[in-house]
């Protein structure tokens, strides 16, 4: 064996009795998995944002970019996002500007209560029971 090959097979030697004696490969296998698992997809991310912002939504009659902005402390860049995509789907609109103590007035938007509907059946063994409702639960 020459010099060289002598200390990579030492040196590889060495880490494997190491790795094997402390257990780092199984503690870093371990951590990937844990990794893995955890790992959130955008579409996951994306649907609780929209989830997040409709309860707000719900819960006002009246509210800003910038309130919403505020209460979620998410960015403004998401806030926009999810408030152009509920534009688009009619869920809210526009309920006119807000006051302002200086600077731009800001665009109000509201749950639109007719923008979309829920439907409920029950199934029973002699009765079936269908429900029709909107956003707002007429």
């Amino acid at each position: 064996m020459s010099l060289s090959l002598k200390r990579y097979h030492r040196t590889n030697l060495d880490s494997q009795v190491l790795n094997n004696h402390w257990g780092v490969n199984d503690r870093c296998r371990e951590s990937r998995r844990q990794n893995e698992q955890e790992i959130v997809k955008p579409t996951l991310i994306r649907n609780m944002n929209r989830l997040i912002i409709l309860e707000i939504m719900e819960k006002e009659s009246s509210i800003s970019r910038a309130d919403i902005l505020r209460v979620t402390k998410t960015s403004s860049p998401t806030v926009s996002l999810v408030v152009e995509h509920f534009l688009r789907m009619r869920t809210v609109r526009e309920a006119g500007v807000g006051g302002s103590s200086g600077g731009r007035k800001p665009t109000l938007i509201e749950l639109n209560s007719n923008g979309g509907f829920i439907i409920g059946i029950d199934l029973g063994g002699i009765n079936t029971n269908l429900v029709l409702v909107n956003l707002s639960g007429n």
